[in-house]
């Protein structure tokens, strides 16, 4: 590898601490590119090794995963608040395996990197947590959206026609797209203009797939705890993070975590607690005492310095 390797740890459940005995092995680090790659538009933003043959299941306990994330992308994943770089960021001596100067130097000043974005948290949650269907206010949202749809005294209108009888809400929202109006529900986007028929019907499928996986996690069933416990995990980390501007590795929630990976919590529970939990992380968020957004012009004066030295 002609790439410089400036750091590299263990990551994942054996950096949160929530790590069993089917749990794989994760690291990630990050590499500086080669000056005469950088120069001739040949350098890479990822490098991934993993010992997974095939696609078609699950890691298990022998596997072992690495990915490396060059020094300016990472960076700049800093600023804008990506958690895999958050995480790395705080991570601790124990689980470090290769350091250097360079790394050392970021580590310290990590405070100029961090800021009180939260989306990447927020949509990291909302992303694994619709792995299993929680119902929750999707779920409500889209029944909303399909009655008034159903009750449209012309079907055969276009759906621009119901705009005031359909409000902005936090997963149903009108939106411009090249230059369109479109209806967004729950991340599909359906343009104004289209029928109300056509698009009601896309929905009652949306609505029949979605609630069927809802069932199921009403009984507990079907559901992938391990990306809940990933949301859960996500959602603590970004209120240590407001609250403290610090995040400690191992967590000191990992064994609720593990519960929850495990299957010992249930859906009612996880059904409530979620968007409580999404609800303390936006208004810690408000109150937290970090900055806006990262020193982006320090790291900049970092980045020219760091690579005109190689």
């Amino acid at each position: 590898m002609k790439e410089r390797i400036l750091f590299k740890c263990k990551f994942g459940s054996h950096l949160y601490g929530t790590n069993t005995l089917a749990s794989d092995t994760d690291y990630m680090g990050i590499f500086m590119a080669d000056m005469k790659d950088i120069v001739l538009k040949q350098d890479k933003n990822d490098i991934e090794n993993n010992t997974k043959q095939g696609f078609s299941q699950r890691n298990t306990s022998a596997d072992i995963d690495s990915k490396y994330k060059e020094l300016r992308r990472f960076i700049q994943d800093c600023l804008s608040g990506q958690t895999y770089a958050i995480d790395m960021l705080f991570c601790n001596k124990e689980n470090t395996i290769i350091t250097s100067p360079e790394w050392e130097y970021i580590q310290a000043n990590r405070g100029k990197l961090l800021n009180k974005n939260i989306m990447p948290f927020i949509g990291y949650c909302r992303q694994q947590v619709g792995k299993y269907g929680l119902r929750g206010t999707r779920l409500g949202q889209l029944d909303d959206v399909i009655d008034i749809l159903k009750k449209a005294e012309n079907p055969l209108a276009q759906l621009i026609t119901l705009k005031e009888n359909i409000p902005d809400r936090e997963y149903v929202f009108w939106a411009e797209l090249g230059g369109n109006l479109h209806l967004s529900v729950l991340e599909k986007y359906y343009q104004a203009t289209r029928r109300i028929k056509d698009v009601l019907e896309l929905l009652d499928e949306k609505q029949l797939e979605y609630g069927h996986k809802a069932r199921q996690a009403k009984v507990n069933e079907g559901i992938d705890w391990k990306a809940v416990s990933h949301a859960y995990r996500c959602i603590y980390q970004g209120l240590d993070l407001m609250n403290t501007g610090n995040i400690s590795f191992p967590l000191k929630e990992a064994p609720i975590l593990i519960d929850i990976k495990t299957g010992k919590y249930d859906y009612d529970r996880i059904n409530e607690e979620l968007p409580e939990l999404m609800a303390q992380l936006e208004e810690a968020a408000l109150k937290s005492s970090l900055p806006a957004k990262g020193d982006r012009e320090f790291w900049d004066e970092f980045i020219i310095k760091t690579y005109l030295m190689i």
